[in-house]
Order: structure tokens, then C-alpha cells, then sequence
């Protein structure tokens, strides 16, 4: 809150007495996670009004519909060419090797082999942040440029050998591969 903007006056609606929806999109979330909801309110003492000037009415935690029961909601599927009808957790609708549900459960999209164009498939950007071979990178699948050193993850083979700026022979995951104190790009 430092720095931000100050306001003066009531809120929109403040004097209708009527109470604001405010939705958070959360997870996904497992049986057995715990989730903290943590709500912070600002105002100082010489704020004016009758009504409080604020107040948690209710929480609602509700649960998206899964009507094949696959751990993938219907609006999921739906917006990505999935039945909902049918358990396709399992399946590979892009080919890149990781199931439906771990794109669901990565964030990746599972209609293209490569989620953030940088020429890898999803399924060898394990996300580990440790590169074992070109088959397992530990990359983000997310992110084309892992580490940040501005080189795509494709050009990054963690061979340690420089051949051509195709094929750096740095590591996807480490900003200065070989410890020069000068990032690898």
C-alpha cells in the first residue's frame, strides 16, 4: 500500500448498504491441500460514513464442475477441445508427450507441442530447473528464455561445448553457465 494512490470520499454504492462480490480464481487445488485466505483492509481512523467501512460478509469456496471426474473442469475442457464427458486425463491431444491433466495441472496449453515457441516440446521442459539431457531440459515450459540470459532455451543444449549460436553448449537453467561473472547471453 505505500506509494499508492490516496482516496477520499465513500466508495461507489458505500451508502446502499449493499455488500461488493468480490471472486478469486484460485488453483488448482487437491484433496487434502490447505488453502489460507489472508484479506487486508485499508483506511485510516478519519474515515466518515454510517455503514462499516469494512466488513466480510461471507466466504464462498466453490468448486468448478468436473463432470467426467478427470481432475480437468468443464469450462477447461471445454475452451480446449477436451470431452467433458469422457476421462481423457491420460490422452496427449498435442503429441508432446505430457498428458492432458499435466498441461491443465502446468498451465501449458494442451493443443500446441510447444506452449512458449522457443522450439522445445513442452514435453522435454520438465520445469525442474536442472538440465539432464535434450530429453529431459528441466527448462520452463512457460518461459522461452528460462533463465533470463537473454538466449532461447533451444540454442542452450547443456553440453558445455559452443559449436554456433544455435547451439550454445550453456545451460538453459543458469544465467552465466560457466561462472565468468558475465551472463551466458
Amino acid at each position: 500500500l505505500g506509494g499508492g494512490d490516496g482516496f477520499n470520499g465513500d466508495s461507489s454504492g458505500y451508502n446502499g448498504g449493499q455488500f461488493i462480490t468480490s471472486i478469486a480464481d484460485l488453483g488448482p487445488f487437491f484433496p487434502g491441500d490447505e488453502v489460507q485466505l489472508l484479506f487486508l483492509g485499508a483506511w485510516d481512523e478519519g474515515a466518515r460514513g454510517a455503514s462499516p467501512n469494512w466488513e466480510v460478509d461471507s466466504v464462498l469456496v466453490e468448486t468448478l464442475p468436473d463432470t467426467d471426474g478427470d481432475g480437468m473442469h468443464d469450462e477447461y475442457e471445454d475452451a480446449n477441445g477436451l470431452s467433458r464427458l469422457v476421462d481423457v486425463a491420460a490422452g496427449d491431444l498435442d503429441g508432446d508427450s505430457v498428458s492432458n491433466l499435466n498441461e491443465f495441472l502446468n498451465g501449458t496449453d494442451p493443443d500446441d507441442p510447444d506452449s512458449d515457441d522457443d522450439s522445445l516440446s513442452d514435453g522435454v521442459e520438465t520445469g525442474t530447473g536442472v538440465f539432464v539431457s535434450p530429453m529431459d531440459t528441466g527448462s520452463n515450459p512457460l518461459r522461452a528464455d528460462s533463465d533470463g540470459d537473454q538466449l532461447v532455451d533451444s540454442v542452450e543444449t547443456g553440453d558445455g561445448v559452443f559449436t554456433s549460436p544455435s547451439a550454445t553448449g550453456s545451460d538453459p537453467n543458469i544465467v552465466d553457465t560457466d561462472d565468468d561473472g558475465i551472463p551466458d547471453g
